[in-house]
């Protein structure tokens, strides 16, 4: 059986830069930037449908960690962390692994998407069916929206008021995370 290309890269140790019993991070060789690493579990697995519950959790605590270094060592301004999930995600490898992509204001990277509409009946058969494989709870998850700190008779479009909330509210959590 021959071996993926990141498992042979794991195991020759090509830029390794975190490594323990569970999962190897090393710089990504073809990165979105500079800095880009992934993350794999030594173990083998295609998909995280594959991954023990074990792994992957040790697996994100460690994405965090390695998050948190690219801030402190390379003076990151933000960081992504994406897993493309399958081959209609994007995966490109036939190991499961985990990008953590240091960002910067104006790096040129662009990870937006266009919303899309769905009528009220579409989205209640989706949420039904999800619910139904995920054996989540019937009761529906309702966000709790800060207050917004202008005056509560201020006009405005009631979409643009929630994304300006949740502007305001992105900027002060990124004051409080400093590594």
């Amino acid at each position: 059986m021959t071996e993926c290309m990141m498992c042979e890269m794991a195991r020759q140790k090509l830029n390794i830069i975190y490594e323990d019993d569970v999962v190897y991070g090393m710089l990504e060789p073809n990165p979105a930037g500079l800095g880009h690493i992934i993350l794999m579990p030594k173990e083998h697995f295609t998909i995280i449908e594959q991954v023990p519950g074990m792994v992957s959790n040790h697996l994100f605590q460690i994405a965090n960690k390695l998050s948190v270094a690219t801030f402190e060592a390379l003076g990151a301004m933000g960081t992504n962390i994406i897993v493309t999930n399958g081959v209609a995600a994007g995966q490109r490898s036939s190991h499961f692994l985990v990008n953590i992509i240091p960002r910067w204001e104006k790096d040129g990277l662009n990870f937006q998407w266009k919303t899309k509409q769905f009528n009220e009946e579409e989205l209640s058969s989706v949420e039904l069916q999800l619910r139904q494989f995920a054996n989540v709870n019937e009761e529906p998850h309702h966000s709790v929206i800060p207050e917004h700190s202008h005056a509560d008779s201020q006009e405005s479009h009631p979409h643009q008021e929630e994304e300006d909330v949740d502007d305001e509210d992105y900027r002060v959590r990124q004051l409080d995370r400093v590594p």
